[in-house]
Protein backbone atom coordinates (compact mmCIF):
# COMPACT_ATOMS: atom_id res chain seq x y z
CA UNK A 1 0.00 0.00 0.00
CA UNK A 2 1.14 3.47 -0.83
CA UNK A 3 2.19 6.27 1.87
CA UNK A 4 2.69 10.08 1.18
CA UNK A 5 4.61 11.74 3.75
CA UNK A 6 6.32 15.64 3.64
CA UNK A 7 9.64 14.40 4.46
CA UNK A 8 12.70 16.29 4.91
CA UNK A 9 15.86 15.82 2.00
CA UNK A 10 19.93 17.21 2.48
CA UNK A 11 22.14 17.10 -0.06
CA UNK A 12 23.52 13.78 1.55
CA UNK A 13 20.16 11.80 1.26
CA UNK A 14 19.58 12.71 -2.08
CA UNK A 15 22.61 10.99 -2.96
CA UNK A 16 21.73 7.70 -1.34
CA UNK A 17 18.23 8.01 -3.16
CA UNK A 18 20.07 8.53 -6.35
CA UNK A 19 22.21 5.89 -5.90
CA UNK A 20 19.26 4.00 -5.62
CA UNK A 21 17.50 5.16 -9.48
CA UNK A 22 16.46 2.37 -11.47
CA UNK A 23 16.38 3.07 -15.12
CA UNK A 24 14.72 6.04 -15.95
CA UNK A 25 14.17 8.86 -18.91
CA UNK A 26 17.62 11.02 -19.92
CA UNK A 27 18.60 13.87 -17.17
CA UNK A 28 17.14 17.25 -18.64
CA UNK A 29 20.23 19.11 -17.51
CA UNK A 30 18.13 22.86 -17.95
CA UNK A 31 15.72 21.35 -15.94
CA UNK A 32 17.91 20.57 -12.91
CA UNK A 33 19.41 24.22 -12.98
CA UNK A 34 15.93 25.41 -13.18
CA UNK A 35 14.84 23.45 -9.83
CA UNK A 36 18.26 24.37 -8.50
CA UNK A 37 17.93 28.15 -8.73
CA UNK A 38 14.64 28.17 -7.55
CA UNK A 39 15.68 26.25 -4.09
CA UNK A 40 19.05 28.30 -3.83
CA UNK A 41 16.48 31.50 -3.57
CA UNK A 42 14.24 30.40 -1.54
CA UNK A 43 11.07 29.69 -4.00
CA UNK A 44 10.91 25.51 -3.83
CA UNK A 45 7.68 25.01 -2.69
CA UNK A 46 6.18 21.52 -1.60
CA UNK A 47 3.41 20.45 -4.02
CA UNK A 48 1.90 17.33 -4.68
CA UNK A 49 4.44 16.33 -7.23
CA UNK A 50 6.35 13.56 -5.46
CA UNK A 51 9.50 11.68 -5.02
CA UNK A 52 8.10 8.16 -5.38
CA UNK A 53 10.19 4.82 -4.33
CA UNK A 54 8.88 1.52 -4.16
CA UNK A 55 8.66 -0.29 -1.22
CA UNK A 56 12.17 -1.90 -1.08
CA UNK A 57 13.39 1.73 -1.78
CA UNK A 58 14.32 2.21 -5.13
CA UNK A 59 13.52 5.90 -7.06
CA UNK A 60 11.11 5.92 -9.98
CA UNK A 61 10.44 9.47 -10.31
CA UNK A 62 11.78 12.76 -9.03
CA UNK A 63 15.51 12.26 -10.19
CA UNK A 64 15.62 16.05 -11.81
CA UNK A 65 14.56 17.12 -7.94
CA UNK A 66 17.01 14.88 -6.49
CA UNK A 67 20.52 16.17 -8.77
CA UNK A 68 18.64 19.68 -8.34
CA UNK A 69 19.02 19.42 -4.38
CA UNK A 70 22.81 18.20 -5.04
CA UNK A 71 23.41 21.28 -7.57
CA UNK A 72 21.82 24.16 -5.33
CA UNK A 73 23.56 22.53 -2.01
CA UNK A 74 20.58 23.37 0.10
CA UNK A 75 17.82 21.02 1.79
CA UNK A 76 14.14 20.82 1.25
CA UNK A 77 11.14 19.38 2.18
CA UNK A 78 8.99 17.42 0.01
CA UNK A 79 6.11 15.09 -1.17
CA UNK A 80 7.73 11.46 -0.69
CA UNK A 81 5.53 8.45 -1.93
CA UNK A 82 6.85 5.23 -0.39
CA UNK A 83 5.12 1.71 -1.61
CA UNK A 84 5.08 2.53 -5.46
CA UNK A 85 5.08 0.21 -8.24
CA UNK A 86 7.89 0.13 -10.99
CA UNK A 87 5.11 -0.27 -13.40
CA UNK A 88 3.47 2.77 -12.52
CA UNK A 89 6.86 4.58 -14.25
CA UNK A 90 4.15 4.03 -17.48
CA UNK A 91 1.65 6.48 -16.60
CA UNK A 92 4.37 8.78 -14.87
CA UNK A 93 4.07 12.37 -16.61
CA UNK A 94 1.76 11.55 -19.22
CA UNK A 95 -0.24 14.97 -18.79
CA UNK A 96 0.60 18.36 -20.17
CA UNK A 97 3.18 20.70 -18.40
CA UNK A 98 1.92 24.02 -17.21
CA UNK A 99 3.52 26.68 -19.05
CA UNK A 100 4.37 30.21 -18.07
CA UNK A 101 1.34 31.35 -19.74
CA UNK A 102 -0.87 29.19 -17.93
CA UNK A 103 0.37 30.24 -14.59
CA UNK A 104 0.20 34.07 -15.98
CA UNK A 105 -3.61 32.83 -17.17
CA UNK A 106 -4.33 32.09 -13.41
CA UNK A 107 -3.12 35.07 -12.14
CA UNK A 108 -6.32 36.81 -14.75
CA UNK A 109 -3.41 38.77 -16.49
CA UNK A 110 -4.89 39.84 -20.06
CA UNK A 111 -2.79 38.69 -23.39
CA UNK A 112 -0.75 36.28 -21.05
CA UNK A 113 0.47 34.83 -24.33
CA UNK A 114 2.06 38.22 -25.32
CA UNK A 115 3.05 38.67 -21.74
CA UNK A 116 5.21 35.37 -21.48
CA UNK A 117 6.77 36.13 -24.59
CA UNK A 118 7.47 39.93 -22.91
CA UNK A 119 8.66 38.67 -19.75
CA UNK A 120 11.52 36.08 -21.93
CA UNK A 121 12.39 39.22 -24.18
CA UNK A 122 12.93 41.62 -20.92
CA UNK A 123 14.85 38.97 -19.26
CA UNK A 124 17.32 38.66 -22.43
CA UNK A 125 17.55 42.14 -22.75
CA UNK A 126 18.18 42.90 -19.50
CA UNK A 127 20.35 39.85 -18.16
CA UNK A 128 21.33 37.51 -21.76
CA UNK A 129 23.07 38.44 -24.65
CA UNK A 130 20.76 39.82 -27.61
CA UNK A 131 22.72 37.24 -29.72
CA UNK A 132 20.32 34.46 -27.63
CA UNK A 133 17.18 35.94 -27.54
CA UNK A 134 14.33 33.97 -28.57
CA UNK A 135 11.45 31.77 -26.70
CA UNK A 136 14.30 29.16 -26.16
CA UNK A 137 16.50 31.37 -24.72
CA UNK A 138 15.66 31.26 -20.84
CA UNK A 139 14.70 27.21 -20.82
CA UNK A 140 16.77 27.13 -17.23
CA UNK A 141 14.67 30.45 -16.07
CA UNK A 142 11.54 28.68 -13.25
CA UNK A 143 8.12 30.22 -14.00
CA UNK A 144 8.67 31.48 -9.77
CA UNK A 145 11.44 33.47 -11.19
CA UNK A 146 9.19 34.72 -14.09
CA UNK A 147 6.80 35.73 -11.71
CA UNK A 148 8.96 37.65 -9.79
CA UNK A 149 10.32 39.24 -12.90
CA UNK A 150 6.38 40.36 -13.21
CA UNK A 151 6.57 41.58 -9.68
CA UNK A 152 9.20 43.99 -9.85
CA UNK A 153 8.16 45.29 -13.41
CA UNK A 154 4.93 45.73 -12.73
CA UNK A 155 4.13 48.29 -15.97
CA UNK A 156 4.92 45.79 -18.56
CA UNK A 157 1.59 44.55 -19.11
CA UNK A 158 0.94 48.34 -20.03
CA UNK A 159 3.96 47.83 -22.80
CA UNK A 160 2.41 44.80 -24.14
CA UNK A 161 -0.92 46.20 -24.95
CA UNK A 162 0.66 49.52 -25.99
CA UNK A 163 2.60 47.68 -28.61
CA UNK A 164 0.46 45.01 -29.85
CA UNK A 165 -1.21 46.42 -32.55
CA UNK A 166 2.24 47.57 -34.18
CA UNK A 167 3.75 44.15 -33.82
CA UNK A 168 0.64 42.53 -35.40
CA UNK A 169 0.41 45.14 -38.65
CA UNK A 170 4.45 44.60 -38.91
CA UNK A 171 4.63 40.85 -37.97
CA UNK A 172 6.97 41.53 -35.99
CA UNK A 173 8.22 39.64 -32.41
CA UNK A 174 5.37 40.79 -29.66
CA UNK A 175 7.31 39.74 -26.43
CA UNK A 176 10.22 41.89 -28.35
CA UNK A 177 7.91 44.87 -29.25
CA UNK A 178 6.95 45.02 -25.18
CA UNK A 179 10.05 44.70 -24.16
CA UNK A 180 11.62 47.48 -26.36
CA UNK A 181 8.83 49.73 -25.69
CA UNK A 182 9.11 49.26 -21.38
CA UNK A 183 12.77 49.78 -21.85
CA UNK A 184 12.25 53.32 -24.22
CA UNK A 185 9.64 54.64 -21.37
CA UNK A 186 11.86 54.37 -18.80
CA UNK A 187 14.39 56.73 -21.23
CA UNK A 188 11.90 58.57 -22.23
CA UNK A 189 7.56 58.18 -21.50
CA UNK A 190 6.80 60.95 -24.07
CA UNK A 191 9.13 59.63 -26.49
CA UNK A 192 8.65 56.37 -26.28
CA UNK A 193 4.91 57.00 -26.71
CA UNK A 194 5.44 58.70 -29.90
CA UNK A 195 7.63 56.79 -31.88
CA UNK A 196 5.42 53.89 -31.37
CA UNK A 197 2.28 55.82 -32.90
CA UNK A 198 4.68 56.86 -35.76
CA UNK A 199 5.70 53.57 -35.89
CA UNK A 200 2.23 52.48 -36.59
CA UNK A 201 0.50 55.44 -38.29
CA UNK A 202 3.57 55.90 -41.09
CA UNK A 203 1.99 59.66 -41.21
CA UNK A 204 3.13 63.03 -41.52
CA UNK A 205 6.71 62.04 -41.64
CA UNK A 206 9.37 63.31 -44.33
CA UNK A 207 11.08 60.57 -46.65
CA UNK A 208 14.26 60.60 -44.18
CA UNK A 209 12.59 60.26 -41.09
CA UNK A 210 14.49 57.71 -38.75
CA UNK A 211 10.65 56.09 -37.72
CA UNK A 212 9.81 56.38 -41.35
CA UNK A 213 12.85 54.52 -42.75
CA UNK A 214 12.73 51.81 -40.44
CA UNK A 215 8.70 51.39 -40.88
CA UNK A 216 9.68 50.51 -44.64
CA UNK A 217 12.06 48.36 -43.90
CA UNK A 218 10.12 45.86 -41.74
CA UNK A 219 6.95 46.60 -43.73
CA UNK A 220 9.43 45.20 -46.60
CA UNK A 221 10.47 42.12 -44.43
CA UNK A 222 6.89 41.58 -43.23
CA UNK A 223 5.62 41.48 -47.22
CA UNK A 224 8.42 39.06 -48.51
CA UNK A 225 7.56 35.59 -49.60
CA UNK A 226 11.44 34.40 -49.22
CA UNK A 227 13.81 34.51 -46.11
CA UNK A 228 12.93 36.87 -43.59
CA UNK A 229 14.77 38.87 -40.69
CA UNK A 230 15.76 36.86 -37.73
CA UNK A 231 14.31 38.51 -34.28
CA UNK A 232 18.33 39.56 -33.08
CA UNK A 233 18.40 41.23 -36.69
CA UNK A 234 14.93 43.21 -36.12
CA UNK A 235 16.10 43.73 -32.50
CA UNK A 236 18.75 45.64 -33.74
CA UNK A 237 16.74 47.97 -36.60
CA UNK A 238 14.53 49.05 -34.11
CA UNK A 239 17.21 50.30 -31.42
CA UNK A 240 19.03 51.87 -34.09
CA UNK A 241 15.71 53.34 -35.53
CA UNK A 242 14.81 54.68 -31.55
CA UNK A 243 18.53 56.02 -31.75
CA UNK A 244 18.52 58.16 -34.82
CA UNK A 245 14.63 59.23 -33.79
CA UNK A 246 15.95 60.22 -30.20
CA UNK A 247 18.97 62.02 -31.97
CA UNK A 248 16.73 63.80 -34.20
CA UNK A 249 19.13 62.40 -37.26
CA UNK A 250 17.63 61.83 -40.64
CA UNK A 251 18.51 59.10 -42.14
CA UNK A 252 17.79 56.67 -45.73
CA UNK A 253 18.18 53.70 -44.58
CA UNK A 254 18.78 51.49 -41.46
CA UNK A 255 21.62 48.55 -41.50
CA UNK A 256 23.06 46.99 -39.17
CA UNK A 257 26.71 44.44 -39.85
CA UNK A 258 26.11 41.69 -38.39
CA UNK A 259 28.71 39.73 -39.30
CA UNK A 260 31.70 39.83 -42.72
CA UNK A 261 35.25 41.77 -41.97
CA UNK A 262 33.75 44.60 -39.96
CA UNK A 263 31.05 43.30 -37.84
CA UNK A 264 29.57 45.85 -35.63
CA UNK A 265 28.49 45.73 -31.78
CA UNK A 266 24.92 45.04 -31.10
CA UNK A 267 23.36 48.59 -30.48
CA UNK A 268 22.36 49.85 -27.14
CA UNK A 269 19.24 51.99 -26.80
CA UNK A 270 20.02 55.80 -26.05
Amino acid sequence: MMKAEIEYIDPELAELLLGRMIDNRRVRRPKVLQFAADMKAGLWRVTGEAIKLTEDGQVIDGEHRLRAIIESGVSIETLVVHGAQIDDRVAMDSGTSRTLTDHLRFLGVERPTDLAAALIALQDRHQRSPFRSGPGSSSATSRQEFLLLLDANPRLPDSVMATSKVARLLRLPRGLCAALHYDMVALDPDDADDFWARLHSGAEMHAQHPVLVLRRRLEGNAATIGRKFDRITIHAYMIKGWNAYRDGRDITVIRWTRGGAHPEEFPTLE
